[in-house]
């Protein structure tokens, strides 16, 4: 009984010790993930923005570049972001968790990585999110070692495709790189196609008198919940309170919604803490 018990005692004291390392396998995967996209992106060396570049595009999206501050400022093959303590939820009709999100979006093609820190019931809780070679999946892993959820097909790829989208005013070097359609509506509103491995999803950006991207919506993104539910709903992204560094303006304040039947769900909710471009 005493051997028992003290292998018990030995197991609990080993799995806490693990619990409370940095190490997370979700985590090494994701930078690795990080290393392989850096190598693989287009390297734009000494090149800069310059008014020929954006000559082809509407309006509202050539006024981005120039009124925030990109014309002169040299291409971006990826672009690093970080948002701590950012409110989100996980799925429909959840309460909101405190969570530590990073993402890389890659320029020259539809490439976006994603991960969230956080715990649930007192355990650490990594989610990856990928976008690679036109296959999307979201994977999510409680105390490092219990797979919750792991879903991909179809609906993901395009719901990721639509995400890199909604995005690529955060790396701009994107806009100008992929197979993206664009036509005018207003000066103040522009809709966009992008094509993409035999997918194409779509959207509408609206900018203020300022020349800032303040929303994107579209229909294009499926509500997918870590049991693999499924739900069709319209879904917009919110880029706030704009702020100036090292001569260009970027969000610092950023939201995902989607709008259900019953009403809108503001399921990420974050500020920018940080971001970098390679």
């Amino acid at each position: 009984m005493g051997i028992v018990l003290g292998m018990v005692i030995a197991l609990l004291g080993g799995f806490i010790i693990f619990m409370n390392i940095p190490y997370s396998p979700v985590v090494s995967e994701f930078r690795e993930l990080q290393k392989e996209i850096n190598l693989g992106s287009t390297n734009f060396e000494s090149k800069v923005f310059t008014m020929k570049d954006i000559a082809y595009l509407p309006k509202p999206v050539q006024n981005y570049f120039i009124q925030c501050g990109f014309i002169g400022k040299r291409k971006m093959k990826i672009m690093n972001a970080k948002f701590y303590d950012a409110d989100f939820i996980l799925n429909k009709g959840s309460k909101p968790i405190k969570i530590n999100y990073f993402q890389s979006n890659v320029a020259n093609a539809p490439i976006r990585l994603a991960l969230i820190d956080t715990s649930i019931y007192g355990l650490p809780f990594q989610g990856i999110d990928k976008y690679i070679d036109g296959a999307g999946s979201m994977k999510g892993v409680l105390g490092k070692v219990f797979t919750l959820f792991d879903e991909g097909g179809t609906e993901f790829e395009k719901a990721s495709l639509a995400t890199y989208l909604a995005e690529c005013f955060l790396v701009p070097s994107a806009i100008l790189e992929n197979d993206i359609a664009w036509e005018e509506i207003d000066e103040y509103t522009v809709k966009a196609i992008i094509h993409y491995k035999d997918v194409s999803v779509s959207g509408i950006f609206t900018f203020n008198k300022d020349g800032e991207v303040i929303s994107f919506f579209t229909k294009d993104r499926m509500a997918i919940s870590t049991d693999g539910t499924k739900e069709n709903a319209p879904w917009s992204a919110t880029f706030k309170n704009y702020i100036s560094k090292n001569g260009v303006k970027n969000p610092s304040r950023l939201q995902g919604i989607w709008h259900y039947s019953e009403g809108d769900s503001i399921y990420f909710d974050g500020k920018l803490s940080e971001i970098k471009y390679e």
